[in-house]
This record gives structure tokens, sequence and C-alpha cells, in this order.
């Protein structure tokens, strides 16, 4: 039987229902996938998967010299930052914040979260830029969100480094707002009057662009036994000055503004808030919250840390599309984006970055192993454009509401279940296909990476990363574990696997008819 079927564009449709899954499809474009056996698999590529279901098997692809080409270019050296680190850190965080006094002079009858309402908030050790609480002010308003920053000069306050940017956040924050409720759910039992509270400073941990701190939503907490002091308020902490911050000097003597990424990581941690919030739904967490006090917290499970940072990663991207050629197209490549636009033009693929294992074979479902933020995004953009608006709160109910009684291993079930894919097989070949694929007509669209129409910045964002997302090709003998992946290019365009290949593995052939 000759394994090649041509699709004409009259019969496209049809013919893809009729004949799928078929051993080979070849579109109008040129894009072919090779999933017959016989005689080899034949591609410019060749994905090597492991669609177990999460048993923690780890299945080798064999011996591959002669088979696969190994002449792939790297990035080699990437551009130094030169710089330390440590030099973002809080050079006064030892001492106390003399501007603690003004918190108790203002006037007494401006009302509290109004522009130029001062008060005294606890920052977590470690992350605070001082030495117990710090005087924050409000600077900007809107109806969602208030923006605070901090009083003094040393813990660079927003409005010092640009004065309209606090403006600009409440304009972001209030106009995602209602995007954010439909397609995450609302905030639940919020302390204080329910605005978020935007609190903008240098957090002294310079690695960390943003986070959202379990004790300011409570009077009071213990953790392991350990009282924690609470601001009792919905709190995003915001970094102003840092490697991801808003402020980013360059190692050169420039400095450069960051807002739109400072925006995105807003939106992530506001989608953490939300999910924190919504504890409150359970009798236990709810019981604890009403008596002021959660005792024995601990840390969450990979499980639902996956989960929420999945969901965190569809928030970033779906309200601020920038985001991905700012922070996730670089971290895919394991480099940074003056690297990329010096390297990526011109060439047709490239080798994985060593750090990035979803690219190794690996687990990507595993976030004991793989913490892959661009690997979430890109999920939570095809199940966005795949299962429609609701994906997302679906997911969550099904994983919250069900896990026990379905026996869920990983909340990667829920999601599938939420975008109704019927076998594990199907949901995997799909999203593995469209992140090398990312073509919003083969197939009709099946192996689409990007919601198409969602929005004239997504569409935009899209059109580049289409030309700039390369496939990324080993050159030598992978361990594919269970929903895991990988990609070879075989030497004369056609793979029969090794017989030291292990027999439950699964091939596709793959021409991209660039």
């Amino acid at each position: 039987m000759n394994k090649l079927y041509i699709i004409t564009k009259l019969l496209a449709l049809a013919l893809v229902i009729a004949l799928l899954p078929s051993p080979l499809v070849l579109a109008e474009g040129g894009i072919q996938i090779d999933a017959d056996p016989e005689g080899g698999y034949t591609g410019d590529y060749v994905l090597i998967y492991n669609d177990d279901f999460l048993s923690g098997t780890s299945l080798t692809s064999g011996f591959m010299t002669g088979l696969i080409e190994t002449d792939i270019p790297q990035f080699g050296q990437r551009v130094p930052d030169g710089f330390d680190i440590n030099s973002y850190k809080s050079k006064v965080v030892s001492q106390p914040d003399p501007y603690l006094e003004q918190t108790q002079t203002q006037d007494s009858s401006l009302p509290f979260g109004e522009v130029g309402f001062i008060k005294a908030f606890v920052i977590p050790e470690g992350l605070s830029p001082g030495r117990g609480d710090i005087a924050f002010q409000v600077i900007a308003a809107g109806q969602h969100c208030r923006v605070w920053s901090p009083l003094n000069p040393d813990y660079y306050p927003l409005e010092a480094i640009d004065p309209t940017a606090a403006e600009e956040l409440v304009a972001a924050f209030d106009g995602h707002y209602d995007f954010m409720t439909r397609v995450f759910g609302a905030p639940v039992n919020l302390p204080g009057d329910g605005i978020i509270n935007l609190m903008c400073y240098n957090v002294h941990e310079p690695t960390l662009a943003a986070f959202v701190n379990l004790a300011d939503l409570y009077e009071r907490i213990s953790v392991g036994g350990k009282q924690y002091q609470s601001n009792a308020l919905a709190m995003l902490h915001l970094d102003t000055y840092g490697p991801t911050g808003f402020l980013r000097p360059d190692g050169a003597g420039g400095e450069r503004q960051a807002l739109s990424t400072t925006k995105a990581f807003m939106m992530h941690e506001y989608q953490h808030l939300i999910t924190l919030s919504r504890s409150y739904l359970s009798d236990a967490y709810r019981e604890r919250f009403e008596q002021g006090v959660r005792a024995d917290f601990s840390r969450e499970s990979d499980e639902t840390t996956w989960l929420t940072e999945f969901l965190s990663a569809g928030a970033t991207v779906l309200t601020c599309p920038d985001n991905l050629l700012d922070y996730h197209l670089p971290n895919w490549f394991g480099a940074n984006q003056v690297l990329l636009e010096a390297t990526l033009p011109g060439l047709a693929d490239i080798q994985p970055d060593q750090y990035n294992m979803a690219l190794r074979g690996w687990n990507v479902f595993d976030w004991s192993r793989v913490r892959s933020y661009s690997l979430l995004a890109f999920l939570a953009l095809f199940a966005f454009d795949k299962g429609g608006e609701d994906v997302f709160i679906k997911t969550i109910d099904l994983w919250e509401n069900q896990r026990q009684a379905r026996g869920y291993k990983k909340p990667v079930q829920a999601l599938m279940d939420a975008m109704e894919y019927k076998d594990f097989t199907s949901f995997f070949e799909d999203f593995i296909l469209s992140l090398i694929l990312h073509d919003k007509e083969f197939e009709n669209g099946r192996y689409r990476l990007f919601p198409d129409g969602f929005s004239p910045e997504m569409d935009a964002v899209a059109g580049k990363m289409r030309e700039w997302m390369i496939p990324q090709v080993n050159v030598g003998t992978v361990y594919v574990y269970d929903a895991g992946f990988a990609l070879i290019k075989p030497v004369g365009g056609n793979y029969v696997p090794p017989v030291t290949a292990r027999k439950e593995l699964k091939y596709m052939g793959i021409t991209l008819g660039r």
C-alpha cells in the first residue's frame, strides 16, 4: 500500500476526516507527517516520543551514530551580563526605615487607600530592602487596584524612576480585570476593601521579579509553628530594580525600563492571588481563615505548583502577548534577547540548550524535573485555542473537585479532560506537534500553537514567532521519559530506529516544507 496520500485544497477537510490517523499527511504548503514505520520515517526531522502516561519510565533511543546529523549549530557562549547580580540588592537592607514616623503624622482625614495615604507594611525577611516595617504611600488608584510606593528613596520608588509608570500599571490592571475574572475566576473573600494593592519597591532578592505572600491574606498566620506578621490585604509585590525588574542597568553604564515586562509579571502574580484566595472555598481552609490563622502550612505539592504556574503563565501571555517575545522565546532557547537576534536569523535549526530538559526527552509535565515557564506558556496558548475561554476554570474545577474520585495522577489529566481529549496520546501528540509546526492552517488548525484572531497583539506576535521558533535538534542518544519527546535530524531524510532502541518508543517523520 502506498503510504503517500496527496490532499488537494478542495478535498483537504473531507480527506483528513476520512483518513485520520493516516500514515502520512501532505499539506498544500508542504508540511508532511509520516507515522508509518514501513520503510522508515521520512522527513526533515524525526520526532521521538514516549506517550506512556506519567509512569516514570525512561526509554532509550539507542545508538544513533551514522543515522542522524550531528553538525547542528549551537549558540555557543552566552552574552555576559558584565555585572555582579548582587549589585541589585538593597544597600540599606539592615537599616530601619527612617520614614516610618511619617505614618503617624499624616492627615487623619485622608481616607484609607486614597492617593497620598501613608501606611507601614511588613515585607518578608530576605525580600525587604530595609529592616522591619516600611512606609509606603499610595501614588495611583483605579477601580480594582492601587499602587503603593516607598517613601524612602533608597528603596527605588516607582515614581522616581518614571512618574507615569504607576498610572500605566493601574490602566493595565483595570483593563485586564474583566478578562481575568472570566477566564481564571474571581478572587474570593479578599481581606480589607477587596482592592488589589500593587507594592512597588526594590525587592532585595535580585532574581525575584514579583511575588505573592500567602501571609498577606490572613490576620495571623502560622507556618511550621512559627507566627508571622500579616498585612491583611490583597497584595502583589513588584520589583522596581533588578535583572527582571522595572529598572534594569545593562552593565555598561546604561539603564533601561521594562514596564511591559512588569505588567506581565503583575498579571502572573494576580493569577496566583486568585488561586490562593479561592482556597477559601475549601472547608478546611475556610475554617482556618475564619479563625484568622492557617496552621501547619506546608509546601504545595509539585502537582499543585505545576497547575498554578501553568495558569499564571497563561495569564501572562494572554494579557501581555509581547511577553512571549520579551521573555518566553529567549528562555525557550536558553539565551538572552541580544544573542537570539544575533544568532537565529538564517539558521534552519539549532541544538537545544544543555539546560532545556523539555527538549532532551524529559517529562514535560513533571515540575520537579522540568521547570520551564516557556513550555507552560506555550501549553496555555494551545489549551486556550483548543479548549476555549473556560478551559482554565474547567481544569481548576476538575482538579480540585474530582482528583480524589477520579484518581488523577497529575493536573494535566484534568486539563486534558477540560479540552475534551479522549486519551492522553492524542492530547500529547497534538501539543508537541503544535510546538514544532505552530501552523494555523495545516489540518484545519489542529497543530496551531497561537490562538488565531484572539487579539491584534497576539496575531502580530504569532507572526513573528513562527519565524523564530526553529527546530531544536538533539545530536546523540536520548533517554525519553514518559510524556517526553526529542527531535533528531535523520541522515538522508529517512530514519529506521536502531535495534538498540526501546520498542515502546513512537516516531513521526516531519517535513516542514519551508
